[in-house]
């Protein structure tokens, strides 16, 4: 009887294991399908149910770590990544995955470290010679991040997205014949964003072949009438090839859209001024002579500066900088942690451009200052249809319950005059 009770406990044992793998393996498909839907959330819900039935699967925890990357969760991937690697170190595609949410929060070091180790794992993973080439072009670390698209292109030439990666490092180096071919290799290939066409026409440009920087440019603009550089750089195109009606046009509709900002003295010959909180929080310089408007209240100091005549914080300006200092975010919005503060911020700036008329984000920058969490984007808005097109550099730093921002804005065919200025002020930022 003894033997026979053993033999029924151990008929339930399987029973019960069975039941359970297959309870797994159904959170596992929901999650997979959640995945392909492109539903992250639900995605994140469904591998979690997995992993609390089973905490030893590295597949729920890695494709639960994707969603997180997908969401730009980039703390949450790095973690569920780990998971990963800490159950199997061999698993290539965690290494390089993790390397990528390091890369997106700034950690370009460690994203490195983690795209050497894939590659030492796996010597022709493509991928990884790719990101750890962007992590390199991150760094201004041209030639290795050359040498690298070099590696992915000789592993696996399927990817246009490494031509251009490449033809953009060509043409900061001036190789314009080599940026020539790789650009045209990667429209080819079915790579057809803005930027391709545009960096193409700047190509053909610098190689004083107009009419096709032109026909370039061409192409920007059916993509977006409004993208400012592709329709300044044509004007330029324009005067080059002789057509200087239709150089006169351009100009015109950029006049007509930025409105009249007056005449702007050359930038090496501005003198600077530091323009500091009442209670020397911050300061930043700036031209002297722009105007200041200051509000002052509880646990809030915002500090607008701008060339134009403004008066008080509320002040419309096309032309300036905004800086804000946020004190106890917890009491006012329930946010103490660095990584709750930027979330918060991240999610405050999306719902704001939700009704926008158009937005398009250059770039983005993770990095850390005066011991904050910082990022950096680069992106171009229109409020309205008739508004003036900005682009603006949006500037955010976070520790714990303290958030400052700063937004650096003028009109898209001004901006590269006021770069400049705002790029200087951006490193003579202090933050107390």
């Amino acid at each position: 009887m003894k033997f026979l009770k053993i033999i029924l406990l151990f008929v339930i044992f399987l029973i019960s294991a069975n039941c359970l793998f297959s309870q797994v393996e159904t959170w596992l498909q929901k999650g997979q399908s959640a995945i392909i839907k492109k539903k992250y959330d639900e995605a994140i819900k469904n591998y979690s149910k997995a992993i609390q039935l089973d905490s030893s699967r590295t597949d729920a925890y890695y494709n639960r770590g994707l969603a997180y990357l997908y969401l730009e969760k980039y703390p949450d991937a790095i973690e569920d990544f780990s998971n990963v690697i800490k159950r199997d170190s061999s698993k290539t595609d965690a290494y390089n995955n993790r390397g990528l949410a390091y890369g997106f929060i700034g950690k370009v070091n460690e994203a490195i470290n983690d795209f050497n180790y894939a590659i030492k794992l796996d010597s022709s993973f493509s991928m990884a010679y790719f990101n750890r080439g962007n992590a390199f072009m991150s760094l201004n670390n041209d030639n290795a991040a050359l040498n690298d698209f070099n590696k992915s292109i000789a592993k696996d030439s399927s990817n246009p997205a490494v031509y251009f990666q490449r033809g953009t490092i060509h043409y900061s180096k001036g190789n314009y014949d080599n940026a020539l071919y790789d650009f045209t290799k990667a429209i080819r290939m079915g790579f057809k964003p803005p930027k391709i066409f545009y960096n193409l026409g700047n190509t053909y440009y610098k190689l004083n072949q107009f009419d096709k920087a032109i026909k370039n440019y061409n192409e920007v603009l059916k993509l977006d009438s409004n993208d400012f550089e592709a329709l300044n750089n044509r004007a330029i195109a324009f005067d080059k090839s002789g057509q200087k009606e239709k150089a006169e046009n351009d100009r015109k509709k950029l006049q007509r859209i930025r409105g009249d900002t007056g005449i702007r003295p050359p930038v090496e010959s501005l003198k600077y001024k530091k323009f500091t909180a009442p209670d020397s929080s911050f300061s930043i310089s700036l031209p002297d002579g722009w105007n200041v408007a200051l509000s002052d209240s509880v646990d809030v100091i915002e500090l607008n500066v701008s060339p134009e005549p403004i008066k008080t914080i509320r002040d419309p300006y096309f032309v300036g900088v905004h800086l804000s200092l946020n004190l106890n975010m917890y009491k006012h919005w329930g946010k103490t942690s660095p990584d709750e503060i930027m979330d918060f911020w991240k999610g405050s700036v999306s719902t704001n451009i939700k009704d926008y008329y158009g937005y398009k984000k250059y770039t983005e920058k993770y990095f850390s200052r005066f011991d904050c969490q910082g990022l950096m984007t680069n992106i171009q808005i229109q409020i309205t249809e008739k508004s003036v097109p900005l682009v603006l550099y949006e500037y955010a730093l976070a520790k714990d319950n303290v958030l400052f921002f700063a937004y650096f804005q003028a009109p898209v065919s001004d901006f590269a005059y006021y770069q400049n200025i705002f790029d200087k002020a951006i490193e003579s930022l202090i933050l107390n």
